[in-house]
C-alpha cells in the first residue's frame, strides 16, 4: 500500500509545533510557507501534489490555487495534483498554505484523532530535461494563527464559528518577501498512518459570485442579497480603526421584519464577528463554507458597494450545457431549483445539507447521484461515493449510512440501497471492472442482513441497524411499527418495507454478478430473490396493498411504492397498489418521493407521476416554489419540518424523472453503447427539448405536438444506435 504521492516522492508530512504534545486541540488554523527561485522561461511543466489533514487552501505568489483534499479514511486518504505553471514567475516564488484541523467528531472529516498537517511536493520540469522539486519538509516556516479563535459551533458540531481578528493575521504572509523569521520551523512527521490514494474526481471549482442587491438598513448596517442560495465563503472589504468590530450574519431567508434570519431553521446560528486591523483596507475572508442567500453586515465604518463583498462559491465542476425547455413553466422552475441544489450539494461527495451536517448520506446519494449523472454526464463522483461507502465496511458490517466522516451513523434502509445504486452506476458507465472490485462488498451486505433471515427467508426481529422508513417521522404515512429510527423500542417481528428493500438488494446483486460473468451465482441469487418475492406477498400483500408489518393491518404508502420501484408485482397485483397511491398522493417526505414516482413510471403511469410532480398540493415541489425556494428543500415547505434545510439535493427526483421517464432516455446497454428512447410525454406538454451529456457525447431530443400528434427529433452521438420504444 502506497503512503507516497508517486515513486520518488521526496516530501514528508509536516505539522505545527502545537501538535507535538499528547493533546488533541480543536479549531487550529496553521500557516505554512516556503520561498524558492526559478527561471520560468525554461519551465515546461509544473505539477503540485498535495494532501492535508483535515483540509488546506494553497496559494502561490499570493494567488489562490486550490483547496482540498476530499475527505477520506486514513486507510484510504486522498491526495490531488494540479498544474500550477501559470502561477509561477521568474525569480523568487512563494508557496503559502492555510491548513485547518477541526478536531470534532462529525460528518465532515475524519478528525478528532490528533493527525494534522500537510504533505506537498511541487515537481517542476525544464526544457533542458532537468527537474526541480520543492517538497514539504522541516525547512518550511509555520505558525498557528490565533485569528479564528471561537468555541461556538454550528449545526451538529459541524463547524466552528469564525470570529476573525484581522490583527492576528500577518499581513502579506502569502506573498514573496514576507518576513517569517518570527515563525517556527515545521515539525517533520516520521510516519503517519495515511495510505495515500490519488483522488480520481475533479477538484472543486471556485467562482466569485457578486450580490444581486445591497440595501442599507441603518447607518453602517447593510443587507446583502445574492438573489439565490449560494454555498461558499464570504469575503468583504472594510476600512476602519484597529479593534473596530463588524458583525456578520448569514441567512437563507428573511424574518418578518425583512432582516437576515441568521438563527436558521437548519440549526445554525450564523452570527460571527470580524475585528478590523486598522490596515486600509482589510479583506475579511471566511475559511469554511456556509449555505445561505443573505448576508447582513452591522457596524461597517464606511459605505458598502456591490464591489466590496462577494462569495467564493465552491462546488464540483458542473456542465452548464445540459439544458431543458418545456411548455410547462412550472416544470421548468422545478427543474431549476432541483438542478441548482444538485450543483451546490455536490462538493467532494453528494452532501445531504451544506449547513447543518455537511455529510454524505447513502440514501441521499441514491437520489442526488442519479440526478447528477443526468445533469453532468460525469460518473466519477458516483464511483467515488460508492467506494467511500464500500470502505465503511471496514468500520461497520453492512456499511454505514454516512461516509467517510468520523460520525459513525447507521441506517438499514440506506445500506440496502448501496447495491442498487452500484447497478445504476454500471448501467450508466459500463465499468465492469469496478463492479468486479465492488462485488465482495455487495456480498458482504447480503451476508450481514441474511443473519436475520427466519425459516421463511424473511428478515425478522432485525436489530442490526436503525430502520428509518422516511424522514421526518411525521411523513411516514402512519407506518405502524414502533421499532423505527427515532424511537426507543427494539425492532420486533417482520417489517414489509425492510424485506422489500432486501429483495431489491438481492435482485441488484444478481444482475451485477451476471454482468461480471458469474452466471451460476447470479442464477442462485435470482432464485432466492424470486422466492423472497413470493413470501413477501404471502405475508404482507392484501387486496388493497401491502401492510406495514406482519402484526399490523395498516397500509401505508411506503412499502407499496417500493414494491413498484423494484418491479415486484404483476400488472394485476399492481392495479390496487397504483390506485392506493392515486388516492394517497405524495404523503411522504421529499426523499422517498423519488421511489413513489419511479414506481409509478415502472408500471407506465407516467401521466400520474408527472401530475404528482408538478401539482400544487401541500406536499409538492410547487409548495417549495411558493415558499420562495431557489433550490429544492429538505421538506415540502419551510414549515413542514422543525429544522428544514432550504438546500437539500435529496429532493431532486424531478431531474431524473424528466430525463429518464418523461423524455424516456436511458442506456439500452451499459455505458450508453445503445440508447433506449421511450418517451412518455403528458398531454399537457405541447413542446420541449432536452440536451444531455452521455459518455459518447451530446444527446439532444426535442418534440412538438402538432394537431394532437407528437413529432420527435433525436440527435445522438455518431455511432450510437437509438432504440425507439414509442407508445
Amino acid at each position: 500500500m502506497n503512503k507516497n504521492f508517486y515513486s520518488g516522492d521526496a516530501s514528508v508530512w509536516i505539522k505545527p509545533e502545537s501538535f507535538s504534545g499528547g493533546d488533541k486541540p480543536q479549531n487550529v488554523h496553521s500557516f505554512f510557507r516556503r520561498e524558492f527561485e526559478l527561471e520560468v522561461d525554461s519551465v515546461t511543466e509544473a505539477e503540485l501534489f498535495f494532501t492535508a489533514d483535515d483540509y488546506c487552501k494553497i496559494y502561490i505568489n499570493g494567488e489562490f490555487v486550490v483547496a482540498g483534499p476530499a475527505p477520506g479514511y486514513p486507510f484510504h486518504y486522498f491526495f490531488a495534483e494540479v498544474d500550477v505553471s501559470r502561477f509561477l514567475r521568474s525569480g523568487v516564488n512563494c508557496i503559502a498554505v492555510h491548513c485547518y484541523y477541526q478536531g470534532l467528531v462529525n460528518r465532515v472529516w475524519n478528525s478528532a484523532d490528533g493527525l494534522a498537517g500537510l504533505k506537498l511536493e511541487l515537481k517542476i520540469r525544464f526544457a533542458s530535461g532537468d527537474n526541480m522539486t520543492v517538497p514539504s519538509d522541516a525547512s518550511w516556516r509555520c505558525i498557528d494563527c490565533e485569528a479564528y479563535n471561537s468555541e461556538r459551533k454550528f449545526g451538529y458540531d459541524t463547524q466552528f464559528a469564525e470570529d476573525i481578528d484581522m490583527r492576528q493575521i500577518p499581513a502579506g504572509w502569502r506573498n514573496c518577501g514576507f518576513d517569517d523569521h518570527g515563525w517556527n520551523n515545521a515539525v517533520a512527521v516520521g510516519d503517519y498512518p495515511h495510505v495515500l490514494i490519488r483522488q480520481n474526481t475533479a477538484l472543486l471549482e471556485w467562482n466569485q459570485v457578486k450580490p444581486l442587491e445591497i440595501r442599507q438598513i441603518a447607518p453602517g448596517d447593510y443587507l446583502v442579497d445574492f438573489g439565490r442560495e449560494v454555498v461558499g465563503c464570504t469575503a468583504f472589504c472594510a476600512c476602519g480603526e484597529s479593534g473596530q468590530v463588524v458583525e456578520v450574519r448569514h441567512a437563507e431567508e428573511l424574518d418578518t421584519n425583512g432582516r437576515a434570519l441568521y438563527k436558521m431553521r437548519a440549526n445554525c446560528e450564523y452570527q460571527e464577528f470580524a475585528t478590523l486591523s486598522g490596515a486600509q483596507p482589510d479583506i475579511v475572508e471566511f475559511f469554511d463554507y456556509k449555505a445561505f442567500r443573505y448576508v447582513e453586515l452591522l457596524g461597517l465604518p464606511d459605505e458598502l458597494s456591490l464591489s466590496d463583498i462577494w462569495v467564493n462559491e465552491r462546488h464540483y465542476p458542473f456542465a452548464g450545457d445540459v439544458k431543458i425547455s418545456l411548455s410547462d413553466p412550472v416544470a421548468e422552475k422545478i427543474w431549476d431549483i432541483c438542478a441548482l441544489a444538485v450543483k451546490l450539494g455536490t462538493q467532494d461527495s453528494y452532501l445531504d445539507c451544506m449547513s447543518r451536517e455537511k455529510g454524505a448520506y447513502l440514501g441521499d446519494a441514491f437520489v442526488t447521484g442519479l440526478s447528477h449523472l443526468y445533469l453532468t454526464g460525469d460518473s466519477r463522483m458516483l464511483r467515488k461515493v460508492l467506494e467511500d461507502f464500500a470502505l465503511s465496511a471496514e468500520l461497520r458490517s453492512g456499511l454505514m449510512a454516512v461516509a467517510p466522516g468520523a460520525f459513525e451513523q447507521e441506517i438499514a434502509d440506506y445500506s440496502l440501497l448501496w447495491t442498487p445504486l452500484l447497478l445504476e452506476y454500471y448501467k450508466w458507465s459500463g465499468d465492469v471492472d469496478f463492479v468486479k472490485k465492488m462485488l465482495p462488498v455487495a456480498d458482504g451486505v447480503l451476508n450481514y442482513f441474511s443473519a436475520w433471515e427466519n425459516h421463511a427467508g424473511l428478515l425478522a426481529d432485525f436489530t442490526g441497524k436503525p430502520f428509518m422508513v422516511d424522514w421526518p417521522p411525521n411523513l411516514r404515512d402512519g407506518y405502524d411499527d414502533p421499532g423505527l429510527m427515532g424511537g426507543n423500542v427494539p425492532q420486533q417481528g417482520m417489517n414489509s418495507l425492510l424485506n422489500i428493500y432486501y429483495y431489491g438488494t438481492l435482485i441488484a446483486t444478481a444482475d451485477l454478478l451476471a454482468a461480471a460473468g458469474n452466471t451460476l451465482e447470479a442464477e442462485r441469487l435470482t432464485a432466492k430473490a424470486n422466492a423472497l418475492k413470493l413470501t413477501v406477498k404471502k405475508y404482507f400483500l392484501r387486496p388493497q396493498g401491502f401492510v406495514d408489518t406482519a402484526a399490523s393491518e395498516h397500509i401505508s404508502l411506503h412499502p407499496n411504492a417500493l414494491a413498484l420501484m423494484f418491479n415486484m408485482l404483476t400488472l394485476a397485483e399492481a392495479e390496487p397498489v397504483i390506485e392506493l397511491i392515486r388516492k394517497k398522493r405524495i404523503c411522504c417526505g421529499v426523499y422517498f418521493a423519488f421511489f413513489v414516482l419511479k414506481g409509478l413510471c415502472n408500471y407506465n403511469r407516467h401521466a400520474l407521476a408527472y401530475e404528482l410532480m408538478t401539482c400544487n398540493d401541500l406536499h409538492s415541489w410547487q409548495t417549495m416554489l411558493n415558499d420562495g425556494a431557489t433550490t429544492c428543500m429538505e421538506a415540502w415547505g419551510v414549515e413542514q419540518k422543525w429544522n428544514t434545510s432550504l438546500c437539500h439535493p435529496w429532493a431532486s427526483a424531478p431531474v431524473y424523472m424528466l430525463c429518464a421517464e418523461i423524455f424516456g432516455l436511458t442506456p439500452a446497454s451499459p455505458g450508453w453503447k445503445e440508447i433506449a428512447f421511450a418517451p412518455r410525454i403528458p398531454e399537457t406538454l405541447t413542446h420541449g427539448s432536452l440536451t444531455l451529456n452521455i459518455p459518447q457525447g451530446k444527446l439532444k431530443v426535442s418534440f412538438n405536438r402538432d394537431k394532437g400528434e407528437l413529432e420527435f427529433d433525436v440527435v445522438a452521438p455518431a455511432g450510437v444506435e437509438v432504440i425507439r420504444h414509442m407508445i
